[in-house]
């Protein structure tokens, strides 16, 4: 008995053609993400737009997945890899189903650094400049533009030597809006100077009160806790330090206020003043197992385990340290 083996096979071939004509205009839905083996980034942080081509799906889709963050941008004169997966990875992080996307392309790219300079650059310079003259602990700021700063338009060839050279200009406001002057300087040669406005702010740990506190009441557990609070000003509120050896209030304290230094008292009247404005005092800086010792005039009064203002005699620097003794204070970084 013969089979009509030719028009099944016909018909088979007709039923999968069907299917991969739906299967064609399924994908069509998609939106293609290819990506390219190499990208220049002028900002940061690097996008998938900027490493990848995309087609297919609708508008809206490409936008958003045009928009995803995958990294900061690389320092100038380094490169980052960023790879295929961790894109597929990016846009399922996003919300962004598996079947409405496909990756494509190179399966790395090399992102570098655009060859002309941008507002991150001079952004980041300043910020820097910023942290290292901070007196306190560089996490305890949290920097923002304050206006965009107006950047050169320059093309630089691939194997310039490009250096950001920032001065903060005195008197440094911080917290508050800062000016940070970043020279441009280029194979040695001074371009330009761009001026970068900052918004500054401090955070710390602070003593607020729990309640009302009475004139007179000890400062303790049950009517103080500590909580990390932007500061008005530097050295404007009690710090845990400066609750140790025992603290009574000097006045009333509303509930909720953080409490300035002025309005605490050392709670033993044996707590006699150890440093008085304007003495020489030694300070003790103490970085790791390292001891630095210099000589400083001190800003305020101050009692044993009281922090108090000094000015280093060389560099005419303010800083905060806490009384150990009659004419010592010890600064810890």
């Amino acid at each position: 008995m013969r089979f009509p083996i030719r028009p099944c096979v016909l018909a088979l071939a007709v039923a999968l053609g069907a299917c991969w004509t739906v299967r064609a205009d399924a994908d069509t839905d998609a939106v293609v993400v290819t990506l390219r083996p190499s990208a220049s980034a002028t900002s940061s942080p690097v996008c998938v737009g900027q490493v990848a081509s995309l087609s297919g799906g609708s508008r809206e889709l490409r936008s958003r997945i045009e928009s995803l963050d995958l990294a900061e941008r690389p320092a100038r004169g380094k490169s980052l890899l960023v790879l295929a997966e961790l894109v597929s990875y990016r846009l399922q992080l996003a919300g962004i189903e598996r079947g409405s996307f496909r990756v494509e392309g190179a399966p790395v790219v090399q992102v570098s650094a655009a060859g002309s300079v941008t507002e991150d650059d001079f952004l980041q310079a300043a910020r820097d400049a910023l942290r290292d003259r901070f007196p306190g602990r560089p996490e305890d700021l949290v920097v923002s533009p304050a206006q965009a700063p107006a950047v050169p338009q320059l093309t630089l060839a691939a194997k310039a030597e490009v250096r950001f050279e920032a001065e903060v200009r005195e008197p440094m406001s911080v917290p508050g809006r800062c000016r940070i002057d970043v020279a441009l300087v280029v194979n040695r040669e001074r371009l330009g100077v761009v001026p970068v406005l900052l918004d500054v702010k401090v955070y710390q740990s602070v003593a607020v009160a729990v309640r009302r506190i009475e004139a007179g009441e000890v400062l303790s557990e049950e009517n103080v806790r500590i909580e990390r609070r932007a500061l008005d000003a530097m050295d404007s509120c009690v710090t845990p330090k400066e609750l140790e050896g025992g603290r009574k209030a000097r006045r009333v304290l509303p509930a909720g206020q953080m409490i300035p230094p002025s309005a605490i008292e050392p709670s033993n009247a044996d707590n006699p003043i150890l440093i008085k404005q304007h003495d020489p005092v030694k300070v003790v800086a103490r970085v790791g197992k390292l001891c630095i010792t210099v000589l400083a005039e001190a800003q305020q009064d101050g009692r044993a385990g009281e922090s108090i203002r000094v000015r280093n005699v060389d560099s005419r620097k303010d800083v905060v340290g806490r009384v150990v003794s009659r004419g010592l204070v010890e600064v810890e970084y």
